[in-house]
């Protein structure tokens, strides 16, 4: 079941076999003035995605996208990301 659907703009920074790198820049504060804090991301994505993903984005881009967080049994149940879809 897809829930607490993610939608934002992030930064590629790695393509692996089976899942995806962002960074996401997350707004903070410096005293008053307004900084972005680059935060690593990893969520799983399936093969047809990555290939998509591969032909059409270089890496350090920023794309737009759409994550779920799936429970993942093979390590110990916990929360992981996955890619859902992308666009430019």
């Amino acid at each position: 079941m897809m829930q607490n659907t993610i939608q934002t703009r992030m930064t590629l920074v790695k393509i692996d076999f089976d899942n995806v790198q962002l960074f996401t820049h997350l707004p903070a504060k410096l005293g008053h003035r307004e900084i972005s804090v680059p935060y690593m991301v990893k969520a799983a994505a399936d093969s047809k995605l990555l290939s998509e993903i591969t032909r059409k984005v270089k890496v350090g881009e920023e794309i737009n996208v759409s994550l779920t967080d799936t429970k993942d049994n093979r390590v110990n149940q916990l929360t992981r990301l996955t890619l859902i879809e992308f666009s430019q």
